[in-house]
């Protein structure tokens, strides 16, 4: 049995098919992309896993238990922007989110987090002004700052330029190394994802494939 499975998963809107018969099996400590086009699945498959929406019909488990109406626990996610409040500062953002959460970060961790992706953590500036980059790095920190065993990432660099990009993904390749962190990312770009994970599935017809 392996950590998390997907048992004939499909997700059904309406009339509408978006994801029929996923069997998938991802082993504890992997790494595993998911490619496609936009629209093809990908935030879909993420969101059934973290508990945010439900399957039409097949069942995903993790550790072999079933997800049923709980959100999974001890899980880092980053699944489209988080909602930041724009009037505060990026670490107070995150000391908000840090503080309401069940298993709380050092605070200076999370200020050696933002400043290893080149985040000021004493800077008053509002998240409102921040750039799409910016936010984006804001929203892996939130994703990862409490080591989750499970983190997952839903086109975590889209917004970033190749040197983020090239940061963020060695730190995850690090945080994996070091903590044994399962972890799935996805892109719609495959060469984003192959210099980090051990294996691509590519969501194609509302099927998952090698």
């Amino acid at each position: 049995m392996s950590y998390i499975e997907y048992k004939n998963v499909s997700k059904k809107f309406g009339e509408t098919v978006v994801l029929e018969d996923v069997n998938i099996g991802i082993e504890r400590g992997e790494i595993v992309g998911f490619s496609g086009r936009n629209g093809s699945g990908k935030t879909l498959l993420f969101k059934m896993l973290a508990g945010l929406v439900r399957p039409t019909s097949g069942e995903i488990t993790v550790a072999g238990k079933a997800l049923r109406s709980s959100f999974l626990t001890d899980c880092g996610m980053l699944i489209e922007m988080p909602g930041f409040i724009g009037h505060y500062s990026g670490y107070k953002n995150l000391d908000i989110i840090n503080s309401i959460g069940t298993k709380r970060a050092d605070k200076k961790h999370i200020r050696e987090l933002m400043m290893h992706l080149n985040l000021d953590p004493d800077s008053k500036k509002h998240v409102s002004k921040f750039s799409l980059g910016q936010k984006q790095k804001l929203g892996i920190i939130q994703a990862v700052m409490n080591n989750p065993s499970i983190l997952i990432l839903d086109e975590p660099i889209n917004s970033l330029d190749d040197a983020s990009a090239d940061d963020v993904l060695e730190f995850l390749r690090q945080m994996n190394k070091d903590n044994g962190t399962t972890i799935l990312i996805a892109s719609h770009i495959k060469g984003d994802l192959d210099s980090i994970c051990g294996r691509v599935l590519k969501l194609s017809d509302n099927r998952v494939s090698v």
